[in-house]
Formats: structure tokens, C-alpha cells, sequence
């Protein structure tokens, strides 16, 4: 039988979203609670009043902890947010805290080598255990030489976004999880640390690595992909790609400039592309203009789209840091519905109807090149 582990996430939002609808995919681990710094209420309370979250969210979500909570959580579970906060201020107290009463820390939030050691230290000096889903990669995997790329025989299907916030993560989960319900074998690697949690890969520190050569990095993620094909003899597999695939402009370096795609798309020939989309009215030309520019940059073709919940706030446009507007799912719906209802290979996850469309769309596609076949 399975322990559980009775967890406490934080700081929670929009971030962990994707990960709570799938905690049921959890090995080892039981939401609790999650808990949110209290100058985000309002912020949070409207967006479940937009009803992006799902009504159960009320049950879990506080913004203090209580000694009844103390006593019902055994874990402190450490994870990204969307909204940008002090570590100083606001992460490292709550997690010293934690350590001190006793409570397992589990980190799937990125952190410098500073703050990482100086959580390390503190939980070897409290006895406390420390579970790291930083996804750091034995180094015996770096022992032997790649000089060419292996051919993966499986259908790969290539999940990547024009910018960063394009609900690429949910995409992921949302395919794998409905096709594996309906009796495919699916490996993933997704775009996020932590995705072991959910049983499936995270994408691979060494691609983050400054002191390994960009034709490594193409090697390595190539070597990367074919042991999971090996080891699992997967049906397809699910690559989530990090960052964005056509630059906004020079100044967002959040977005990586494009490097990841490039990098997986010379490791990787995709079988199937999903590129997701900022929520916003596309003209025809405008899926054109993308279609050739991503053609004649990556070398692959886009099979279809997402139209997300998410779109940048023309107000940070000229500010290092873009911020992000997240739209109802009920103007997103009318949307599709209305604007989109003509489009065959557009799709999104805030319709009903069409995220069904989306999953039947990419097993039929695949289904013309490959061994894919419904079941």
C-alpha cells in the first residue's frame, strides 16, 4: 500500500492549476491545502469568480495556516507561480517554517544554487527530508559520445506556444490524459520541473546548462527521448516545448528567444504539431504568415491550433517583465463558437465541444502517416 504524503502547496495560483485538475495522476502525494500570500486574494477570488478555477478550489485554498492545518499536513510543497514574489520576503520563512515544525519539503520551484543550499542545510540541520523535483540528471549520462541522432520510430506529437503563457502544460495533460483513457500507452515530457509527480518526465535540466555545447544539448535530449522510447514502448510521446516559438521582440528574455524550440526540433522530428495561441482574433494571413515563418525556422509544419485563456498585457510591452491578461472561459468559448466555428484545425480547451475535437483531430492525423489506429 502507498503512503501518501498529506500536502500543503504554496505559494499557489494560476501556475498550479494545471497541476491540481491532474492531482488524481499524484503517486504519492495528497493535496491538502493550498495556500496563497494574502495580498493575492483579490486577486484570486476573481478569477474564480471568472470561473477559470473549478468550484472545489474554495475547499482547498486558504491564505494563513491554522493548527488544525498544522496538524493535518505532513508536507510543504514548494512550487512555481505565476504571479513573481520575493523569495526573501515571502518563500524562504514559510519553508523555514515548515522545517522547523517537522513538515517533508518537497521543491518543485526554480531556485539559485543559493537558496536551494541554504533550504538544503536547513532540513540536514532539522532532520528533515528534502525532496528535490529540479529534475537534475545523473551524470552518467553524459559518460559516452553521441556523434549522430537515433531514429525514434514512435509518433511524436510537439506541443509548443508562440509565447510562454499559452497553456501549453494543460495541453499536455489534457492529451495525455484522455488518451490514455481511451487505452494508448503515452509517454510525455513537459514543459515544467516536477512532472515525475505526475508519473510522467519533466524537460531535462541539461538543456538549461550554460557549460554544455548547444550540438550536445541536441544530442543529449535526442539520447534523452530514445531511452524513454526504449524503456516504455510508448503508442506516442509528448513533448511539451519551453518558451515561445516566434520571438514578441528583443527585450522578453523570459521567452528564451526561441532556443528550446530550435534546439528539440533538430534533436526531434515531430509527427504532429499543436501550436498554441494567445486568446485573440486571428485573420487567415495571420495563421499563413505563421505557418511559413515556423516551416522555414524549426523545418516542421503546424497540423493545428490552441486558442488559450491568456494573452499579454499590451500595457508591459515596453517593460522588461510581461505580464499576462487571463480571459473567461466563457468569452473564450463564445469565441470558438462564434469566431472559429469554421476552422477545422483550431481548438482550445475552454470549449467543451472542441477540446474533444482537439484529441479525435490528432489521433486522426496521425493515423494517415502512422501506425496509430483507434481503438
Amino acid at each position: 500500500m502507498n503512503i501518501k504524503y498529506k500536502a500543503l502547496v504554496y505559494p499557489f495560483d494560476m501556475e498550479f492549476l494545471s497541476t491540481m485538475n491532474y492531482s488524481k495522476s499524484f503517486t504519492n502525494i495528497e493535496i491538502k491545502y493550498l495556500l496563497s500570500p494574502f495580498g493575492w486574494k483579490a486577486f484570486l477570488e476573481n478569477i474564480i469568480d471568472m470561473k477559470v478555477f473549478e468550484k472545489e478550489i474554495n475547499n482547498y485554498l486558504h491564505y494563513e495556516i491554522s493548527d488544525e492545518m498544522k496538524a493535518e499536513y505532513d508536507t510543504f510543497y514548494l512550487t512555481n507561480s505565476f504571479i513573481k514574489l520575493d523569495y526573501e520576503k515571502y518563500i524562504f520563512p514559510k519553508v523555514k517554517a515548515a522545517i522547523i515544525e517537522g513538515k517533508r519539503i518537497i521543491i518543485n520551484r526554480l531556485l539559485s544554487k543559493k537558496q536551494f543550499s541554504g533550504i538544503q542545510e536547513l532540513a540536514d540541520a532539522n532532520n528533515v527530508q528534502l525532496l528535490d523535483y529540479s529534475n537534475r540528471i545523473d551524470e552518467s549520462f553524459f559518460t559516452n559520445q553521441y556523434l549522430e541522432l537515433a531514429q525514434i520510430n514512435t509518433p511524436v506529437v510537439f506541443i509548443a506556444g508562440t509565447t510562454e503563457q499559452t497553456n501549453k502544460f494543460d495541453i499536455q495533460l489534457y492529451i495525455r490524459d484522455h488518451l490514455s483513457k481511451i487505452g494508448y500507452n503515452v509517454s510525455s515530457i513537459g514543459t515544467r520541473t516536477g512532472c515525475e509527480l505526475l508519473g510522467f518526465h519533466s524537460y531535462p535540466k541539461f538543456m538549461l546548462d550554460n557549460s554544455i555545447s548547444e550540438v550536445d544539448k541536441i544530442l543529449y535530449f535526442n539520447k534523452f527521448v530514445k531511452e524513454i522510447e526504449n524503456e516504455e514502448n510508448p503508442d506516442i510521446i509528448i513533448i511539451g516545448i519551453p518558451g515561445s516559438t516566434i520571438p514578441l521582440d528583443t527585450k522578453h528574455r523570459s521567452m528564451n528567444y526561441c532556443v528550446s524550440c530550435f534546439e528539440i526540433s533538430q534533436s526531434v522530428k515531430p509527427d504532429f504539431v499543436l501550436l498554441g495561441l494567445s486568446f485573440d482574433k486571428y485573420e487567415d494571413k495571420y495563421f499563413e504568415d505563421v505557418e511559413n515563418l515556423i516551416k522555414y525556422k524549426y523545418g516542421f509544419d503546424i497540423d493545428c491550433y490552441h486558442i488559450s485563456n491568456i494573452m499579454p498585457d499590451q500595457n508591459s510591452l515596453n517593460e522588461l517583465e510581461l505580464s499576462y491578461v487571463i480571459t473567461p472561459d466563457d468569452d473564450v468559448s463564445t469565441l470558438m463558437n462564434e469566431y472559429y466555428k469554421d476552422k477545422d484545425n483550431v481548438f482550445s480547451l475552454h470549449n467543451c465541444n472542441s477540446k474533444v475535437k482537439m484529441v479525435s483531430y490528432i489521433i486522426e492525423q496521425l493515423s494517415l502517416y502512422n501506425d496509430v489506429k483507434f481503438l
